[in-house]
């Protein structure tokens, strides 16, 4: 097997069963792949290998830590680790070499993850709708720690000073076993300094509530092996420390990407954000926030597009931030390997959901989480609105210490620390922006879903926001499954725009009408053959060329009789049947409420929905955006249009936030449409 595995080439993870045996290898070579063992009264012990976390967490949550190029063989009764090639091996004492077909010691672990964190709970139906939902709180939980923690980890502090303490936890947490688990907890609340941390717990932990820190599971565990208040309020205390813990971690974090970002502008490097999908969608996005509030210039490109334009041009300075939920993205952990070998003073910062991975274990210098939880749903939501945030959050840090810069008067540093001082405000609000925009585009992006969900091809224009369309599109098509692009809008009618009039490309709708109309035109032919005294080869001729007609370029009946031509004329109304095959191209606005951006965004309304466009608007309300996209054209009364308000907050970084959630809810409520038909 671990020769096999030798010669596989690319990603996979596999595994292999004995059925003699009994006994079975897990490979994993770059593709998803969790270990888990475990006991259950009826079958006793047990092992599990699955690509799926969530199916193992339903099982045990005591897992075995699995990485690329390891071959785990197991059977009831226990496991071992295998290393595929030469590699270096993290180990409790440190990196050590293993050779290939060598063993390797590890540990198991308890999984901070619960079951009903990868579940789908009521009253969702869809992971998408269940993880949309969710991003109030992971954009809560971000914007919370750039803050400082929140209003219980302020009150407890860190760590710092509470060695018995932190010592006793750092025990506690290493453990898997319920029992001993239990155990060491009670230990640990009976501590004299824990005692004394209880009997003097500010209100505000006393009170309850969410758990916050990044053991927020771990601590929801022990809550049940409590033996009263106090234990109760000890955990909370717990809970509250680690999170300011990680709040300073996390300062700390953000103020090293700001002094990356500024060594790398004072040695007149370049910034580049390299991702792929999503991610570079967000990249994208912050290009804007860092242009808009730092006036950074930061370069967005995907690793094929980076090997092709810039990695021969590397110099010393440049900085490369990457971007990955999962941290394992194979072309981009390829080409931060190139980077390294340039042998170049480049920074490599990594912005990952899962620290523990490769992107953030080897391949960086440093590492911003996302802290967005676990995404089930295939199309990224709260992955993709917590890149949105933190790149928000680093460039409001680093236009923060851009203005401390000398070469500003006291005025201009005035009025940019006024300017600061309100996107902090704003910062603040934005997960109630992000709640707020799913109940008030509920209705209308409902009605934009019933116009749009079979239609075969769909552009979306954003103007100066291409970011949100082209985030937009991708989740269309992953959800939808229609041919849908995202595109700068100005860039539109410099070719694109050809698809509109009778070139759009027929949906379900058109067809269906069509044919009803070429039958009730079969049915008048055959009636009027037979009032001819025609025969019924006649009439068969008459309904090929009838059909013909239509799907054919040729419109001449060459096959029929003088007095099968007669009865053609009289019935057939080839205009007729042709029109039933033309519709309005579909064509998605997006917009933040910046003047300029409305008078471009208006101007292109009304130069396609004259060429055969149908409208669909989200936005902040605006009288001559509405104005445009509800009026229709003369010569069109069949024109429609939606327009999706979105929350007004008159800011188009904002913007940015509302118009994803609601092309996020436009996406899967046409998927729904479509799965219903």
């Amino acid at each position: 097997i671990l020769a096999a595995a030798r010669k596989l080439e690319g990603s996979f993870a596999a595994v292999i069963v004995d059925p003699v045996t009994r006994v079975m290898w897990a490979i994993k070579q770059g593709s998803s792949l969790y270990f888990g063992v475990g006991a259950s009264e009826a079958g006793g012990r047990f092992a599990i290998a699955s690509s799926d976390l969530s199916s193992v967490l339903k099982l045990t949550r005591v897992v075995v830590p699995i990485t690329e190029g390891e071959v785990v063989e197991y059977d009831p009764t226990g496991h071992r680790i295998w290393c595929v090639v030469d590699r270096a091996v993290k180990t409790p004492s440190g990196v050590v070499q293993r050779k290939a077909g060598e063993t390797i010691e590890r540990a198991p672990v308890r999984s901070r993850l619960r079951a009903k964190d990868t579940a789908l709970v009521p009253p969702f139906e869809t992971f998408m709708d269940q993880e949309i939902s969710a991003q109030e709180q992971t954009a809560r939980d971000v914007i919370t720690l750039f803050f400082g923690g929140s209003d219980a980890a302020r009150a407890v502090g860190p760590s710092s000073g509470k060695e018995s303490i932190t010592q006793r936890l750092d025990a506690l947490r290493d453990q898997y076993d319920d029992d001993a688990i239990r155990k060491l907890f009670h230990e640990l609340a009976d501590l004299p300094e824990m005692r004394a941390m209880v009997a003097s717990a500010p209100d505000v932990v006393r009170r309850g509530g969410a758990l916050r820190s990044g053991e927020a599971g771990f601590f929801t565990d022990l809550l049940p092996m409590a033996r009263g208040k106090d234990d109760e309020t000890a955990v909370r205390l717990l809970d509250a420390m680690l999170e300011a813990d990680e709040a300073r971690e996390y300062a700390q974090a953000i103020d090293r990407f700001g002094k990356a970002c500024a060594a790398s502008i004072a040695a007149g490097g370049r910034i580049y954000v390299i991702c792929c999908g999503s991610s570079y969608h967000a990249a994208k996005a912050a290009a804007l926030f860092f242009n808009e509030l730092a006036r950074v210039e930061l370069t967005p490109v995907l690793p094929g597009e980076f090997r092709g334009q810039s990695s021969r041009s590397l110099k010393d300075g440049d900085l490369v931030i990457a971007v990955s939920q999962s941290g394992e993205t194979k072309d981009l952990i390829d080409v931060l390997n190139d980077v390294i070998a340039s042998g170049r003073q480049v920074g490599r910062i990594a912005l990952v959901n899962n620290v523990n991975s490769t992107l953030a274990q080897e391949k960086s210098d440093l590492v911003v989480p996302l802290r967005c939880g676990p995404e089930i749903a295939v199309p990224a939501t709260k992955s993709f609105m917590n890149q949105m945030v933190l790149f928000y959050c680093l460039a409001l840090h680093v236009a923060e210490q851009r203005q401390k810069a000398p070469g500003l008067d006291a005025a201009e540093r005035a009025q940019l620390a006024r300017d600061l001082e309100a996107r902090r405000d704003k910062l603040s609000s934005l997960p109630d922006l992000v709640r707020e925009t799913v109940r008030a585009t509920e209705a209308d992006v409902e009605v934009a879903a019933k116009l749009l969900y079979l239609a075969p091809s769909i552009h979306l224009l954003a103007t100066r926001i291409s970011a949100v369309a082209k985030e937009g599109a991708l989740k269309i098509r992953e959800v939808v499954l229609n041919h849908t692009e995202g595109f700068e809008a100005s860039e539109f009618k410099h070719g694109p725009n050809t698809i509109l009039g009778f070139n759009t490309v027929l949906g379900p709708r058109e067809v269906d009408a069509m044919l009803k109309r070429l039958g009730h035109t079969l049915r008048a032919l055959a009636h009027q053959a037979g009032e001819a005294g025609l025969g019924g080869e006649s009439v068969e001729r008459l309904i090929q060329a009838a059909t013909d007609s239509v799907l054919t370029a040729g419109g001449t009946p060459f096959s029929l009789t003088g007095a099968e031509k007669k009865v053609f004329e009289k019935v057939v109304d080839r205009a007729a049947l042709v029109d039933e095959l033309y519709a309005d191209y579909p064509l998605v606005y997006i917009t933040g409420p910046d003047e300029r951006d409305v008078a471009l965004t208006v101007s292109q309304i009304n130069t396609h929905k004259i060429r055969g466009s149908c409208t669909v608007v989200i936005a902040e309300d605006h009288p001559a955006l509405r104005g445009a996209a509800t009026k229709a054209p003369i010569d069109n009364p069949s024109y429609q249009s939606v327009f999706v308000a979105l929350p007004r907050t008159d800011d188009t970084l904002m913007a940015t936030f509302s118009s994803t959630v609601a092309l996020q809810r436009l996406a899967l409520k046409m998927s729904l449409l479509k799965k219903h038909y």
